[in-house]
């Protein structure tokens, strides 16, 4: 399977619960009172998304939890991120988290 992954590199900011529009947070209706979380979410596509609802990304070798989804290995290209999350059967968003941990580089993942 090929797996070619599109992102510019714009780091985004991650985004606090308050910082979402009314519309963003209705979105979000599985969240019962989004103050008192951090900053976890990002703005990308026209949509908002959590990063608590995003996959790990770990290599195989490394693996500490037999049932961890996100295994790949080595020459898998989705080591060069930290996390996914589906969109359909081909398709994905990938999330790479920036040193100061405020911001994300986010990418479209298409097989």
């Amino acid at each position: 399977m090929d797996l070619t992954i599109t992102t510019n590199n714009v780091p985004r900011d991650l985004l606090y619960w308050h910082e979402l529009s009314d519309a963003e947070r209705l979105e979000l209706d599985y969240i019962d009172n989004g103050d008192e979380r951090g900053a976890d979410f990002f703005r990308y596509r026209g949509n908002i998304y959590d990063t608590q609802e995003f996959v790990r990304i770990e290599l195989a070798s490394k693996r500490t939890n037999p049932f961890c989804l996100g295994v790949y290995e080595e020459d898998s290209p989705l080591l060069n991120w930290h996390g996914y999350q589906s969109d359909s059967m081909f398709s994905g968003i990938v999330v790479r988290y920036c040193e100061d941990y405020e911001r994300v580089v986010v990418g479209l993942a298409m097989s």
